[in-house]
């Protein structure tokens, strides 16, 4: 995900796309860039851009993933929608959109049908939009173009004090597997404390890494919702770790580093070494573990509302970029306003994830920021 293309001929129909798709249910980002990863390293190559990424939860089913290409310009209409189709296969997406501003698609719409892509022009656009835009939520759910330019400014200065963490939140969590996205964003939420970084700032990015956890979040919830409480524990252990193989693997590092260790201690006479203290891997581990059964048990109880989470703290996010002068207050100024949505149920998942990163020490408490 990137805001950086303010000077981009074709944000004003990105935009409208992005805004179509909130309504219907998406949670969107523009601009996700596709770099070429090589042995976990990010090389100067990049494959793509996909101009607009949606993402729909559902229950008991795969997230389905959207990608989309929206142009203003004389691109070939052949050459972009081949381009597409190949997004669509790397990326594993469910469906792909192609928008056009011109009046007329007739000459691509067999290509896009024989590629099983669907195609869009303005007119049509503006059709669904009177359609769908009403809705009973009384969240604002449009990313203008003002709006835009404030998201921008913030990732703009994220960019230039912290590239790295820029890097994977815009680009890398993409493609990572679920439980180095949870990881990385917890230990990426604790980076922004040290980061000079205007406090209004900080907040929204909070809250947009919040959103971006609630997504992995909930499709590890997927695995667990046929899982007895009691063991909720051991099989989130487990899928942090990787899946069984790599656990094993880890536990038989560890247990191989304690006898390497407990061998070296025998031999030497200058110094003890604890062992179980002083190779404590765990530790941390073990109570983040703790932490996150009890949020994902809460989750459970009301999996079909958890669907919410990710757009109910794009929200938040949205609403600290809009009103930065009320970032400190946002959970209690818009947190009772969502609850009367249809969002009602996700609200108090909101708060149980927001409380679960602050026992963990990713986040702040917001009243510590009052």
């Amino acid at each position: 995900m990137s805001y950086e293309a303010l000077g981009d001929d074709d944000l004003p129909l990105k935009l409208r796309l992005m805004g179509l798709l909130w309504n219907l249910g998406w949670f969107v980002k523009p601009n996700v860039k596709l770099y070429r990863y090589q042995e976990g390293k990010r090389t100067t190559a990049t494959f793509t851009d996909i101009d607009v990424l949606a993402i729909k939860l559902l229950p008991l089913q795969n997230p389905i993933t959207a990608v989309c290409s929206a142009k203003s310009g004389k691109e070939s209409d052949s050459a972009q929608i081949f381009w597409l189709s190949g997004v669509k296969s790397y990326f594993g997406a469910s469906v792909a959109y192609y928008l056009r501003s011109k009046a007329s698609l007739l000459t691509a719409k067999a290509l896009c049908q024989k590629l099983d892509i669907i195609p869009l022009n303005e007119e049509q656009l503006q059709i669904m939009e009177e359609r769908f835009r009403v809705r009973s939520e009384a969240v604002s759910s449009q990313l203008d173009l003002d709006t835009f330019k404030k998201i921008h400014d913030i990732f703009d200065g994220l960019k230039k004090i912290k590239l790295a963490l820029y890097n994977y939140i815009t680009e890398r969590y993409w493609i990572d597997p679920i439980n180095n996205q949870l990881l990385r964003l917890i230990t990426a939420m604790k980076d922004l404390e040290d980061l000079s970084l205007d406090l209004g700032h900080k907040i929204y990015l909070r809250y947009y890494l919040s959103a971006l956890f609630a997504i992995p979040l909930y499709r590890l919830v997927q695995t667990m919702v046929t899982v007895p409480s009691n063991v909720v524990r051991a099989e989130l252990e487990t899928a942090l770790m990787g899946g069984e193989l790599a656990r094993s693997d880890r536990e038989k590092m560890i247990s191989a580093v304690k006898s390497y260790l407990r061998e070296f201690a025998k031999l030497s006479t200058t110094s003890t070494i604890e062992i179980e203290k002083g190779i404590d891997f765990d530790s941390e581990f073990k109570r983040l573990i703790g932490d996150l059964s009890d949020l994902v048990i809460s989750v459970v109880e009301h999996y079909p509302q958890a669907v919410y989470l990710p757009r109910m703290l794009d929200e938040l996010a949205f609403q600290v970029a809009r009103k930065p002068e009320q970032a400190a207050r946002i959970e209690k100024v818009a947190l009772p306003d969502l609850s009367q949505t249809d969002w009602k149920y996700a609200a108090k998942l909101t708060r149980d994830l927001l409380i679960f990163l602050q026992r963990i020490g990713a986040l702040p408490s917001m009243e510590s920021l009052m």
